[in-house]
């Protein structure tokens, strides 16, 4: 993900070019450490952050980051999201009640 726009940045990757502002997105695994986790914070500055992130698995530096700039969390979902959603899916997750609910289309 690029740091100043919020878009996959990775060449090849089935995302790339997509920005994630305002979506609810999945990574099954963390990539990155301490300049990963503290990088949404500056995406929420940009006004291109995520509007939430589900994490298959993940560490203590992501969620530190996570939750310092205001973006709701989660991890360890089960189901596992890549089972039960696609990409475009409009979500509602809700930390708090540890649920991820798939909504209907528009």
């Amino acid at each position: 993900m690029d740091r100043e726009t919020g878009v996959i940045s990775r060449k090849g990757h089935a995302l790339e070019g997509r920005s994630l502002a305002g979506k609810i997105v999945y990574f099954p695994a963390v990539q990155g450490g301490v300049a990963a986790g503290w990088a949404f914070l500056a995406l929420v500055g940009r006004g291109v952050a995520p509007a939430g992130v589900l994490f298959g698995r993940t560490n203590p530096v992501m969620i530190q980051g996570l939750v310092l700039a205001g973006i709701p969390v989660m991890h360890r979902v089960r189901p596992d999201p890549f089972s039960v959603l696609q990409t475009g899916d409009r979500v509602r997750m809700s930390p708090a009640r540890g649920i991820v609910e798939r909504l209907a289309p528009r």
